[in-house]
């Protein structure tokens, strides 16, 4: 899913496939599309908020780090 409401950056929702179907170009499908109906509508850039490799492997490039806490409730 992307999610996109006009100005220069649109979302897009980390993807997952089954193990079974794995390799087989769906989830670069899936991102491809995402990006391309996003640009039609005028976003600049695609934001996937996931570091895994697989969307290194699309192309996309790192842009910033987050940092996540956690707090023990002991």
């Amino acid at each position: 899913m992307v999610w996109y409401n006009g100005g220069n950056t649109a979302y897009i929702e980390p993807v997952a496939t089954v193990p079974e179907r794995r390799g087989k170009g769906l989830g670069r499908a899936v991102v491809y599309e995402a990006v391309n109906r996003a640009k039609e509508r005028g976003a600049k850039r695609a934001i996937v908020l996931s570091d895994q490799d697989f969307y290194k492997h699309l192309g996309m490039i790192e842009s910033s780090k987050v940092g996540t806490w956690v707090k023990n409730s002991k």
